[in-house]
């Protein structure tokens, strides 16, 4: 009985720990490409998941140069609101250990 009890739980942990690896090596390689860090951000911060896959982010040169950091934007039929006003169409990438990207939203400076 109690052998079958450390089976069970040996299974369980064992379902538990692949689980977690799927879900970090998923969140992994999300994150790896500039404009799948920003479909990402997107999905978790409410836009629909179908607008977020769908999108095509741009790399904006120019609000990159004036701002000094990597700037996305993403077309205007895709833009969402996060409850403060405006649209947020334009993300800030940032890159960690030269490969791994968190795209944060940004609103223009007016």
């Amino acid at each position: 009985m109690k052998i079958q009890q450390k089976k069970k739980r040996t299974i369980a942990r064992k379902v538990i720990l692949t689980f977690i690896l799927v879900i970090f090596t998923l969140a992994v390689l999300l994150t790896v490409p500039s404009k799948n860090a920003v479909r990402s951000t997107m999905a978790m911060t409410g836009a629909s998941f179908t607008a977020a896959v769908k999108c095509n982010p741009k790399y904006d040169e120019r609000a990159s140069k004036y701002t000094h950091e990597n700037i996305y934007i993403i077309p205007e039929r895709y833009a969402y609101s996060v409850g403060y006003g405006s649209d947020v169409r334009m993300f800030t990438v940032k890159t960690y250990l030269l490969i791994f990207h968190i795209a944060y939203p940004t609103q223009p400076e007016v």
